[in-house]
């Protein structure tokens, strides 16, 4: 069987590990590994964030434009065959982000969630999440006196037309899939999904705070 993994890291300005950005895809096929498969699904990561149509339904804007510019334009991809024992050596490949929507972005946790399913019957195991962001200020709805913020549509329908173009994407014998390990190793190939429009919150990729304000009661 052919089982690969791409992980999608984008850097922010420091360069440390703590500030990177990870998104992680699953393919499997039934076929045996060969390297032409780590090639195939990183093109289709690689077309995920930079695309912008599948010849019938056309994005307003790439994914990658919609990504803060807290995140450096020289993201990379890496494949790695699962099967391989361990250390496993990765394929790896720029993904050169566009330019940011704008010149200002969200709070870095903030994200928007692809929900992904596999084919009935839909079990937690059978159910993925894409955390996608951190997300360019111009991501939000502002909210006014009678509607609260949210993501704008046209970001709701970009990330939704990604998901769909990746999931019909023929990568040979290679589907995009949700990987469960329980309970034991399997793979179940994604069939549809949604995008809700209320924003999430990945807090691993929130700053740790650097000063405090301290105050004390008058006694």
């Amino acid at each position: 069987m052919s089982n690969v993994r791409v992980m999608f890291i984008g850097q922010g300005p420091s360069g440390f590990a703590e500030d990177r950005v990870v998104n992680t895809f699953h393919f499997h096929g039934s076929l045996a590994w060969d390297a032409g498969d780590s090639v195939a699904c990183l093109a289709a990561v690689n077309d995920f964030y930079n695309g912008y149509t599948d010849g019938v339904s056309t994005q307003s804007r790439s994914l990658g434009e919609w990504i803060s510019p807290w995140v450096a334009r020289t993201a990379e991809l890496r494949a790695y065959n699962i099967e391989d024992l361990r250390p496993r050596v990765p394929v790896i490949a720029p993904c050169p982000l566009a330019p940011a929507g704008s010149s200002s972005g969200l709070p870095e946790e903030v994200c928007l969630v692809a929900s992904l399913v596999g084919a009935s019957p839909v079990t937690r195991r059978r159910r993925g999440r894409l955390f996608f962001g951190p997300l360019v200020v111009t991501a939000n709805h502002e909210a006014s006196s009678t509607v609260n913020s949210g993501p704008q549509d046209v970001l709701r329908n970009d990330l939704a037309l990604a998901c769909k173009r990746l999931a019909d994407t023929t990568l040979t014998d290679l589907d995009w899939s949700i990987r469960s390990i329980h309970p034991a190793e399997n793979f179940v190939t994604i069939v549809g999904g949604h995008v809700d429009n209320a924003f999430d919150t990945q807090r691993r990729r929130g700053p740790d705070a650097s000063t405090r304000t301290n105050w004390i009661a008058a006694v």
